[in-house]
């Protein structure tokens, strides 16, 4: 009966290690090739041509000022969190991230009874370049890379565009990185 016991609580001890293990995930090891330790990100460029017209409706496209420069930043702040590659200079990276704002809209997403907008959803397209400084077969770009968010303009959940379009921007900086550290 006691050797019962014994062999009890050490299977169940090792269910508990074998499961806390198991909980946790992380993007290091094996998704990025070997060589690349640090990157350098460039400060984005704003590509929206605010004077091209969209349509009958919305006579110019929308900009935000220094959108580029919260992308830019965002995207720094948020390889920095992931870890999987250390934000360096130019002269350090071993690869580079190129990127351009082309795209900032406001589209509605739901209405009202009344014909009103009560829901909107915010997205911000940019173009990027992935550059591997080590084998320039090795890379990507991407042309329209799209983060987003959606805001209720009425009711009891109500927000503002202006906190809709951080959160678009922590959505595209996430998603980057998840592109630069994952797809390889």
């Amino acid at each position: 009966m006691e050797r019962l016991k014994i062999r009890v609580i050490a299977a169940f001890v090792l269910a508990i290690a074998l499961a806390a293990y198991g909980c946790g995930y992380s993007t290091k090891g094996g998704l990025l090739p070997s060589h690349l330790k640090g990157i350098y990100i460039e400060p984005f460029l704003n590509k929206i041509d605010i004077t091209a017209e969209v349509s009958e409706r919305s006579r110019y496209r929308l900009y935000r000022p220094h959108l580029e420069t919260d992308i830019t930043n965002e995207v720094r702040k948020r390889f920095i969190y992931d870890g999987s590659l250390k934000v360096v200079s130019r002269d350090k990276a071993d690869c580079v991230l190129k990127g351009g704002l082309v795209s900032y809209q406001r589209s509605p997403l739901r209405y009202a009874s009344d014909d009103s907008v009560e829901e909107y959803r915010v997205e911000i397209a940019v173009e990027l370049a992935f550059e591997d400084l080590h084998n320039e077969k090795s890379g990507w770009k991407e042309s329209s890379f799209i983060g987003y968010d959606t805001y209720f303009a009425t009711g009891a959940q109500v927000s503002t565009e202006s906190s809709s379009l951080t959160s678009a921007v922590e959505d595209l900086a996430r998603r980057i990185v998840e592109r630069a550290v994952e797809i390889w």
